[in-house]
């Protein structure tokens, strides 16, 4: 599962406490895997059962303990191992996708209603790439160029893929007003199969 790996390589850099991690997904591998705080302390507690990473009790006097997460040398055999390891994808599904597949049963209106919908969500997310981009945020908190190479790599592929999206999506709402479902899959793909 990434997200037990995700966290032991945040932790294989520096001891962190669950907040600390929260705010790391947030900044920085979001575009990639997003994870809400009930998962990743539900997930700190596995990998602590399994003996992947140690956890560390900070007593504080005006605020509630604090719990410090460290990966062990058996985390960080794992993590390397799984980090070495080609891995499959998982399946692409998209909701979005499959109401589209069944939309002539939609007015047009209907229609574009859902793509606006779907293109204001993607316009966001690209934004807050974006943003990240600017800001610099957490993937450039290390000073290993190697490092901040791989952690831009990632985030450039996610601006990327939220730009083609956002191009497919004007475009299918273009079709749609057009009402180029008159001509079938030539509408779609265009006559030599290819979009238009």
């Amino acid at each position: 599962m990434a997200l037990e790996h995700i966290l032991l390589g945040y932790l294989a850099r520096e001891p962190r406490t669950g907040y600390d991690l929260k705010k790391m997904f947030d900044a920085s591998a979001a575009h990639f895997w997003p994870a809400r705080q009930n998962q990743i302390y539900r997930t700190l507690t596995r990998l602590h059962e399994q003996g992947h990473i140690s956890r560390e009790v900070v007593e504080q006097m005006d605020r509630p303990n604090r719990k410090v997460y460290a990966i062990t040398e058996g985390g960080r055999k794992e993590f390397l191992a799984w980090l070495s390891k080609p891995v499959e994808e998982p399946v692409w599904r998209s909701q979005v996708i499959s109401q589209l597949f069944f939309a002539d049963s939609l007015d047009d209106d209907a229609i574009i209603a859902l793509l606006q919908a779907r293109l204001r969500h993607l316009r966001e997310e690209l934004e807050l790439y974006e943003q990240m981009a600017e800001l610099g945020s957490e993937l450039s908190t290390s000073h290993d160029a190697r490092d901040e190479f791989f952690r831009w790599l990632t985030l450039d592929r996610g601006i990327r893929t939220h730009r083609c999206s956002i191009e497919w999506v004007e475009d299918a709402i273009r079709r749609v007003r057009q009402k180029a479902y008159e001509r079938g899959r030539a509408g779609a793909l265009g006559e030599a199969g290819h979009a238009e």
